[in-house]
């Protein structure tokens, strides 16, 4: 047996968007294309449909803009469509030999491809018959000139279209919702492109994030509702993470991405894995294992869905990318100065092994190893701190080598923040890290490891449930921390500072253990919560109940607000100074999120209608809502949650401020206390101030 040295595991590195793993430019397959296969989504699906329907000579939509930012599978799905209406048209890979020539011929990757005429007679009849001239922009952003203006371009390319004689031409475009937007204004601004002005607004209609993907009906992607000629597609809407987005497949596209990484093939094989000597004392070898377990595998899904829901940010295949490379083996940097991440495993493991090494040396390399198993990488923040000075310097004095170890090893094991990834991780943590949660339920699995760490390492080592034990990487470093915790001695005269230095320790280990086990188990902090709005976004029942507790929330017996309050700000309710007050605040019903559609993609909000304000029904607010309903004061929610409410009644109190009619109507008021009301008789009056008696 050797110590091997397995290619993929190299090869994920690549995965990262700041690696090969970033920019993707059709037809050129060395870069932002991880998995060297396509990845299959209903906007791939769609399109492929729509390629056959072309080539048959249907009836169909022959301008497509899709719509998203950078690594949302822009360029894939527009390289699947030529290769699809290669195929259909029967052109034996002419066509996609054509493009991708038009996109590699430069120095510079061309922002246009246009095959027209003269190309199109070099191809089969059928495509001059059934397409004619063949446009794809795919990044509608680039400009060639260092002085053009891209928005210009834009809307001189769709002005190309609406004025071309038949037939009409297959557009493909691939455009940020900004640029859609400059582009907008340009063709406003003159009566020529006041076509392209008319269809570029609508566009931005259907794909919209903010108020236009809450109104009701929703207007039409595929094709647009005003132009059959154009179908368009937000591909940031629908998450990754469902299988609806993979267009009726059993696997989400987050799923088959994991599914490749951790396959069997590339790592249990003689020369790689199999055989070496490290397999059990390998991070990158335990984190496949794992992940090739459908229960686990879901459950790191399961966390990752909730966490898109509590942020309100949509994982991009290029974050996807990232994530399975971080989670499985790490960066570059996390291996200081080895050539090969599994040099570092075999310098680690050797320490582990080694008789020659002393205890402290293997407690750091089991602490490090620890580090990259997936539920330590994915949550890469350490919430335990480190030995104060005083604390440092008593164990330096007393020889405690296993403690300054560990805890020098703590330090050491801190990945930077600097990529992308671990930026999202960071944001990802605050809200499902499962060394955040504290279950009130006390046989909950989490909170049965936090309540025997708390007492001793020992005693936290004996409290991992029976279907998530620990690794071998584990369980060599928690054995060292049981060692560590015996070399202090409680009964001694500085028992502050040891149960300070006990109180650091136990919690290093405690946070290892929640998320080894939540993470491969699906627990995580927010868990009742973000699983309750998970269910609720589309059930109109559930959300009924979300309306009353806001109705009593804004007053059952009308609406009341604080004049001098500001947004997540403690007020005490109970001494407002100047108090808005009207009629009972009209509250529709809330709105679910909607489903996917042939038309359109499904999106996660549900609306709520205030009046005449339609709000999001965002996690931050459906938390700060349920908080309310369990007897929680305003003054004690925290600031984001406190935000989230103050929102919906500035909203209120905002429209009542602004017109007047709508203050006559709802019988406004404004109380100054201890002096007397502002009142507003009818809307053509002034204000008339009415002292208290």
């Amino acid at each position: 047996m050797i110590g091997n040295a397995n290619p993929w595991v190299k090869e994920l590195l690549y995965w990262h968007g700041h690696d090969r793993g970033g920019v993707r430019v059709p037809f050129q397959d060395d870069a932002g294309r991880p998995l060297q296969q396509v990845i299959e989504t209903r906007v791939i699906r769609k399109l492929r449909h729509l390629a056959q329907r072309i080539a048959q000579g249907e009836d169909t939509p022959r301008w497509l803009v899709l719509v998203g930012g950078p690594g949302n599978g822009k360029s894939e799905a527009v390289q699947d469509f030529v290769m699809t209406l290669d195929r259909e048209l029967g052109c034996e890979g002419l066509l996609v030999s054509t493009v991708a020539q038009g996109f590699t011929a430069g120095p510079v990757i061309a922002r246009r491809v246009d095959i027209g005429a003269h190309e199109a007679g070099a191809l089969p009849a059928n495509f001059a018959k059934r397409v004619g001239r063949l446009i794809i922009v795919q990044d509608a952003s680039a400009a060639e000139g260092a002085y053009d203006d891209a928005a210009r371009i834009l809307a001189e390319d769709m002005l190309d279209l609406t004025t071309h004689p038949a037939p009409v031409p297959v557009f493909v475009c691939c455009a940020n919702r900004g640029l859609l937007a400059r582009c907008l204004k340009v063709a406003s601004q003159e009566d020529t492109l006041a076509e392209v002005a008319s269809i570029a607004s609508k566009v931005i209609s259907a794909t919209a994030l903010g108020q236009g993907a809450l109104s009701r009906p929703r207007p039409a992607c595929w094709p647009l509702g005003i132009d059959p000629r154009v179908a368009c597609w937000p591909l940031d809407m629908e998450s990754l993470l469902l299988e609806e987005a993979a267009g009726g497949l059993s696997i989400s596209p987050v799923e088959q991405a994991i599914l490749c990484a951790v396959d069997a093939q590339k790592w249990e094989q003689a020369g790689r894995c199999q055989d070496c000597a490290h397999h059990e004392l390998c991070p990158f070898a335990w984190n496949a294992n794992w992940l090739r377990d459908c229960q686990r595998r879901q459950a790191l899904l399961s966390v990752m869905r909730r966490g898109e829901l509590a942020t309100g940010q949509r994982w991009t295949f290029r974050d996807v990318f990232s994530l399975v490379a971080e989670v499985v083996v790490g960066q570059w940097a996390d291996f200081e100065t080895a050539d090969h991440p599994c040099e570092w495993v075999h310098v680690m493991a050797g320490l582990l092994s080694s008789d020659e090494a002393g205890a402290p040396e293997r407690a750091r390399a089991a602490y490090l190893l620890s580090r990259r198993l997936y539920p330590n990488a994915m949550f890469a923040g350490q919430p335990a701190g480190r030995l104060d000075p005083t604390c440092k310097e008593t164990a330096e004095q007393r020889g405690l080598s296993l403690t300054l170890a560990i805890d020098d090893a703590i330090s050491a094991g801190r990945p930077g923040f600097s990529t992308h990834i671990r930026e999202l991780l960071g944001i990802l943590a605050q809200w499902v890290d499962p060394a955040l949660a504290s279950p009130r339920e006390r046989t909950h699995p989490l909170a049965r490891i936090e309540d025997a760490y708390s007492q001793s390492v020992a005693l936290g080592n004996t409290s991992w449930p029976a279907g998530e034990l620990m690794s071998e990487i584990e369980q060599r470093f928690l054995s060292s921390a049981e060692e560590a915790e015996n070399e202090w001695d409680l009964l001694g005269r500085e028992s502050g500072q040891v149960m300070r230095a006990l109180r650091i320790l136990r919690c290093a280990c405690s946070v290892l253990a929640k998320r080894s086990v939540g993470l491969r188990m699906g627990l995580h902090a927010n868990e009742d919560h973000l699983e309750e709005y998970r269910v609720s976004i589309r059930d109109q029942r559930r959300l009924l109940s979300v309306r009353d507790i806001l109705r009593q929330l804004l007053g059952d017996g009308g609406f009341c607000f604080n004049m001098l309050q500001s947004f997540g700000q403690p007020e005490a309710e109970s001494e407002r100074m100047v108090t808005l007050r009207a009629s009972a605040v009209p509250i529709r019903p809330v709105v679910p999120a909607p489903g996917a559609t042939e038309e359109l993609p499904a999106h996660d909000l549900p609306c709520l209608e205030i009046g005449e304000n339609r709000v999001p029904l965002t996690f931050d607010l459906f938390r700060a809502l349920r908080l309310r309903q369990s007897g929680c004061v305003g003054s004690s929610l925290p600031a984001t949650v406190r935000t989230a409410i103050d929102r919906v009644r500035h909203l209120r109190a905002g429209a009542l401020c602004r017109d007047k009619l709508q203050f006559v109507e709802q019988g406004a008021q404004f109380e100054l206390r201890g002096h007397g009301k502002v009142v507003l008789m009818t809307e053509s009056d002034a204000p008339e101030f009415i002292a208290e008696t």
